[in-house]
């Protein structure tokens, strides 16, 4: 995982983006997982402006002909359920179950971030863990 690690932070950029898909891209890479990272920014051009704060996910969905938009839990505060099935998008947000998992300590801490995960599962640990997500 330390050469996991620094091969995620020794990217060469100025640009948090950047980053961050690499990041992302090279953790996916390491879990067989397949999925491809678009930077949002770089990469695409609405042809609408967003005016409400769940307006750039939407217009995104319209412009690459997705027909389904998984976000965090934390989105459902502000996304317009309505709005996205008025345009034939259906959206559904994660709800990880945190299960736990050993760490050095007898007290499980929830929700570190995936840098612990990683330090303590395998590979097919952590892929087992992605596969029991629970979407609503």
């Amino acid at each position: 995982v330390i050469e996991l690690l620094q091969k995620c932070l020794s990217y060469d950029t100025d640009k948090l983006s950047k980053l961050n898909g690499h990041i992302l891209q090279t953790i996916c890479d390491y879990l067989g997982l397949s999925t491809p990272i678009r930077t949002f920014s770089e990469n695409i051009v609405l042809s609408e402006k967003p005016s409400e704060p769940d307006d750039w996910a939407l217009f995104l969905c319209k412009e690459l002909n997705y027909k389904r938009y998984i976000n965090a839990q934390g989105g459902e505060l502000f996304f317009d359920k309505e709005k996205y099935k008025n345009n034939n998008i259906e959206l559904k947000f994660v709800h990880p179950d945190l299960l736990p998992y050993s760490q050095y300590n007898s007290n499980f801490i929830s929700g570190l971030s995936i840098i612990d995960v990683l330090f303590f599962n395998s590979v097919d640990e952590i892929n087992s863990m992605l596969n029991k997500l629970s979407f609503s």
